[in-house]
């Protein structure tokens, strides 16, 4: 705020310099009592200084103008003499004031105390350099007018260069520089119309001439200013094209053949990680397109026939993505081919979900015939476990081991597992959900796990925040034994398993951590898939019937990256 008061001092201490350096040259170089030599001359010239200012010609981009009035101060000034040419300033720049009232005073007084500045500084140097003023082209000294006209705008420079400077802090030098890079074309033309103008003035009838070349401005500043208008509608047109084209989900590339020109939108730049001119390279090495990377889509692209709706495969980085490319034709305004389009839309998520709707839609299939047989699998198991249980109380241990009576046991009760797990997949149960606590239901399963009931080392660390919790407290112990068993499965003889909470918002998180080797990255996508399991007696239903529990009580499950496996599960603490 400081820097900013400071620099509006220095400003405002500037531009007081300049109106009393202004005010100063009127006072020391200008005669009241002078008469201008050739009144219809001088009043022709006043009115074609301010038609000049007000038909100025406008130049692209927006803010830039060039404006004439400078050509007959300069043609004035040297043909003329400096107080006719002060007094054409003074009277044009009152006129000019009284019409554009719109414009602050002060900043009118600022233009009449610059130009007094620049007009004078350039009249004293080329005196110094000898020029003749008042005389003819003839006798006009080429290397002086030269020097004048860029002492001209060497101040003109000087003086906006610390004007901007004060008013925005911008470097010196910066200005500078942008100064001369958005004006030199300006000071050749207005250098040029000089030139032209005291040569017309030097002729037997200089108010025509006058006439006609202030009638070229004008028309000239008609012409461009609706070429301006012209301009700016194409390039609004063009910017809410663009706008549209990027806001687009599909990729579009156009490319024009005749010279190669390659244009992409934003979706296609973000998709293909590339801008046009690594496009067009590769378009141009089309004889390697074989042997480089993404080859089915880069022959895709350099096709120059149509076609539609055709699938590749495109690789960026680590993402693989499925695309569906179009190519239709380029036309111009005269219905003539000049290119092609093509577009492509990323389909890989359209595609992984018609993959998992026919996934679901056969394992819906398999799992109503799995419920039947496994209804029918239940009953004959049943007495078959029935008969060996009376034969194992029947016979000796010797005899029991003889006919292996309790690994059938075992195996059986492992099919009757297997039945269990594959009725809750095909019927999910829906939950009876009282308010408990989940550190009860912990409680309850962890003498399941005790170093007596699994011959392994494993430490539990339970650390539960005490929240009730809607929940089926059976469906609940069911998520948590088939989760802990993994985990113990995949700990082997030694290891912990942590079990903790916290509270986020309205959902109570449940973690269960455990110090195993953890799930290999190509079995995580699949993960809560039915039948996908990594062990080799394993379903592959545990976690498939944890997702559909959880799912019933409103809640999440996740696997969290990190070392072992580490599953997330959210439960609403408000019933849903």
């Amino acid at each position: 705020m400081t820097d900013s008061l400071l620099f509006n001092k220095k400003r405002t201490i500037f531009m007081l310099g300049l109106h009393i350096c202004g005010f100063s040259i009127f006072y020391t170089n200008f005669n009241y009592s002078m008469m201008p030599g050739d009144w219809i001359l001088f009043l022709s010239l006043v009115g074609a200084v301010v038609l000049s200012s007000y038909f100025f010609i406008p130049k692209w981009p927006r803010g830039s103008s060039l404006s004439l009035d400078t050509a007959f101060y300069i043609a004035s000034l040297f043909l003329l003499g400096l107080e006719e040419t002060l007094l054409l300033l003074l009277i044009s720049n009152v006129i000019f004031a009284i019409f554009r009232s719109e414009i602050i005073w002060w900043k009118h007084a600022a233009n009449l105390s610059i130009y007094s500045i620049m007009i004078s500084t350039t009249y004293f140097v080329f005196i110094f350099l000898n020029g003749d003023v008042g005389g003819t082209i003839e006798s006009l000294t080429y290397y002086s007018f030269v020097l004048a006209l860029l002492t001209y705008y060497l101040v003109n420079l000087i003086l906006m260069t610390i004007y901007f400077h004060l008013s925005n802090s911008d470097p010196l030098k910066v200005l500078f520089k942008s100064f001369i890079k958005e004006t030199y074309s300006n000071y050749f033309v207005t250098m040029a119309s000089s030139y032209i103008l005291m040569i017309i003035l030097t002729l037997e009838n200089p108010i025509f001439g006058v006439l006609i070349f202030t009638f070229i401005i004008v028309l000239l500043s008609i012409i461009f200013r609706k070429n301006y208008h012209l301009y700016e509608e194409i390039s609004k047109d063009k910017m809410y094209r663009e706008q549209i084209l990027n806001s687009l989900p599909v990729g579009i590339i156009t490319i024009e053949d005749e010279d190669t020109t390659v244009d992409l939108n934003l979706s296609a730049e973000k998709l293909l990680n590339r801008d046009a001119s690594e496009v067009k390279e590769y378009l141009v090495d089309n004889s390697e397109i074989l042997n480089k990377k993404n080859r089915s889509f880069w022959r895709n692209v350099s096709l120059k026939k149509k076609y539609n709706q055709v699938k590749t495969h495109y690789a960026s980085g680590d993402k693989n993505y499925l695309l569906l490319m179009s190519q239709t034709e380029l036309i111009d305004q005269y219905d003539q081919l000049i290119g092609r389009i093509i577009y492509f839309l990323d389909v890989t998520d359209t595609e992984n979900l018609e993959k998992r709707i026919d996934k679901s839609e056969s394992l819906a299939v398999l799992g109503q015939s799995a419920a039947g047989a496994a209804h029918e699998i239940r009953n004959p198991l049943t007495v078959i476990k029935g008969f060996l249980t009376l034969v194992e109380e029947s016979l000796g241990d010797k005899d029991n081991h003889k006919f292996q009576i309790p690994l059938l046991l075992k195996e059986i009760k492992r099919i009757d597992s297997i039945v269990g797990d594959m009725l809750l997949v095909a019927k999910p149960v829906t939950p009876t959900l009282e308010k408990v606590y989940l550190e009860d239901i912990v409680s309850d399963i962890l003498p399941l796990y005790d170093y007596a009931m699994t011959d392994q080392q494993v430490y539990i660390h339970v650390d539960l925040i005490k929240v009730p919790l809607p929940l089926d407290a059976k469906q609940i112990t069911q998520v948590l034994y088939n989760l802990l068993r993994n985990s113990f499965d995949a700990i082997g003889e030694k290891g912990t398993v942590h079990i903790y909470s916290k509270v986020s918002g309205n959902y109570y998180q449940l973690y269960i951590e455990d110090s195993g080797p953890g799930i290999p990255p190509e079995y995580r996508e699949d993960l809560f898939e039915p039948f996908h399991t990594t062990k080799e007696t394993g379903t592959g239903l545990g976690l498939t019937i944890v997702q559909r529990i959880v799912k019933n009580h409103h809640g999440t499950i996740e696997l969290l990256p990190g070392k072992g496996a580490t599953f997330r599960i959210s439960f609403p603490i408000q019933v849903q």
